[in-house]
């Protein structure tokens, strides 16, 4: 086991690439793993191995610059944004709430409904009415017309 552990106590190059390959008995896999799991700086180790990429140590001074110029201004946009969705909500709340204008809408509902029950109920008596009126003038008629006859 001491191939997989340098005298500092972290994982070798070559704990790595048995890893990776799968070239170890379970046991050995469950060291390596467990060592992984509390060893911050053998796990990035690993993870760059996995990775093969190389980070760049000697950044340009003028990135870092327009980075988080850019950064800024994507944070201000994003804020804008937000900020100026909530004001407007607000400030339609607040005329529709502050205007009266929901009641003076279920006003308007509720007489537009009105009105329409009372047309509807008066068509239906007047449709009524004249189905009566015509069967008793028909029955009238009868009578007088089977009197005349006898």
């Amino acid at each position: 086991m001491m191939e997989y552990f340098d005298k500092d106590g972290h994982l070798t190059e070559y704990a790595f690439a048995l890893l990776q390959k799968d070239d170890t008995d379970l046991e050995t896999r469950f060291e390596i793993s467990e060592h992984l799991s509390f060893c911050d700086m053998c796990l990035e180790r690993y993870t760059a191995y996995l990775t093969n990429d190389k980070l760049i140590e000697n950044i340009p001074s003028g990135i870092s610059e327009n980075v988080f110029k850019k950064i800024k201004y994507r944070a201000k946009k994003l804020l804008f944004n937000k900020y100026s969705t909530v004001a407007i909500a607000a400030a339609i709340s607040l005329t529709i709430w502050g205007g009266n204008t929901l009641n003076t809408v279920y006003e308007f509902s509720a007489k537009l409904y009105t009105a329409d029950i009372k047309k509807i109920v008066t068509e239906q008596y007047e449709k009524t009415e004249k189905v009566i009126e015509d069967k008793l003038e028909k029955l009238i008629n009868n009578i007088f017309d089977k009197e005349k006859e006898l």
